[in-house]
Order: C-alpha cells, then structure tokens, then sequence
C-alpha cells in the first residue's frame, strides 16, 4: 500500500484524471497517507468535503496540503472561495492575494501551467468583487485592472471595472 499509493497518484497526475483516487479517498484514514502521496490525498479530501457543502472539514484538509506541492496554490484557492462563503472576507482576501502573488512551482507542465494562470485571474477577480461588495471601489479597481489581457477572464474584468468606477462617478477610465 505504502508503494502502490504514491505510484497511483503519480499515474493521476499523469493523466490529470482524478477519479479513482477519489473512489478510495475516503476509504483510507488520513494518518495513513504515504508520503508521497500525502500532498494529493488532502487535497482530494478538501475537494471532496467542498463538493459535499461541509466546508469547515473542507477548509481543514486544504490547509495541509504543504506549501511545496504542485497543488498548493489551488488548495490555497479553495480555502480562499470557501472563506468567502463564510463571511471571512480578510482571510478570503489574504488567501487570494496568496495565489496571486505566489511563484508556480518550477516542476510544472505547461498544462498545469495553464489551469495556474486561470487559477491566478481568478483570485484577482475575487478579491476585486470583495473589494465591490463592501463598496471600496478604488481597491476593487486596482485588482481588475491587474487581469492580463491575454486572459480569458479579461472581459469579464473590463466589465465589472466599468461598474466599479462608476460607483466612483469616475466615467472617464
């Protein structure tokens, strides 16, 4: 077990398939996570309770997936979205801000590469809606201007930047 585990999510990697790992997830207790495969199964664990609603023991397993990991920033992601639905908008915000100004690890594909900048838009896109939402508009502003122009998330921040600055009654931007 200790063997076949690092070596199935290797495989899930790999392929980008998730599935049967998310078959046998639950079946196993966390403390007896090899190693190597520790970082992915506490993910899957956030991702499953995330899809199941319980996002306190969702918010929990994110937050052990180690800083080192491929899958870091997207765990730090879901804690972001899932301190947001809970009306924790500074640590929402600092999570977000997290992903955003965290460097990809160097091991990544171009794939991965690809879902990460997506991953990145979005949390700029997050913390600007914050920002909208408690009506500090300038702050909102700042952060949809910082989607880049090649994201497919680009048009949604032009739009929403629009309504943000004229909140401010600023219509020449």
């Amino acid at each position: 077990f200790n063997y076949a585990l690092p070596k199935l999510v290797a495989i899930a990697r790999y392929t980008g398939d998730d599935t049967e790992l998310m078959r046998i997830v639950a079946k196993i207790p966390p403390d007896a996570y090899p190693r190597g495969a520790k970082n992915h199964m506490h993910y899957l664990m956030g991702v499953r309770y995330f899809d199941k609603d319980e996002l306190a023991r969702s918010r929990k397993y994110f937050g052990q997936v180690s800083s080192k990991s491929p899958l870091y920033l997207k765990s730090e992601y879901y804690r972001g979205v899932i301190y947001n639905e809970q009306g924790k908008l500074k640590s929402a915000v600092r999570s977000f801000r997290d992903v955003y100004r965290e460097e990809p690890p160097p091991d990544l594909d171009s794939k991965d590469l690809d879902g990460l900048s997506k991953i990145k838009d979005l949390s700029l896109l997050n913390v600007a809606r914050i920002y909208y939402g408690i009506e500090r508009f300038d702050e909102a502003s700042k952060y949809y201007e910082l989607v880049n122009r090649e994201s497919m998330y680009w048009a949604d921040s032009l739009f929403e930047n629009a309504w943000s600055n004229f909140m401010q009654n600023n219509l020449n931007e």
